[in-house]
């Protein structure tokens, strides 16, 4: 499948990291890789929230809703 780009803005200095992956990645794992900063208490069990990444609003509407199983994890 094609590469997807994605750009790591740290919230506190603005500088950006650029990173390649496959669709489907761990977003985690992927930051964790790359020397990124990116908590992971829970170590990806989606149990803490503490690896919150934020979206451009436009990558974000375009993401299919949450599902109910989803919804109940936040």
């Amino acid at each position: 499948s094609k590469a997807i780009t994605i750009e790591w803005k740290a919230k506190k200095t603005g500088d950006v990291v650029t990173t390649s992956a496959a669709p489907g990645d761990n977003l985690l794992r992927l930051a964790q890789r790359h020397e990124i900063p990116l908590e992971g208490a829970c170590e990806g069990v989606v149990a803490c929230s503490t690896c919150h990444c934020i979206l451009e609003p436009g990558l974000y509407d375009s993401l299919p809703e949450a599902s109910e199983k989803e919804e109940d994890m936040l």
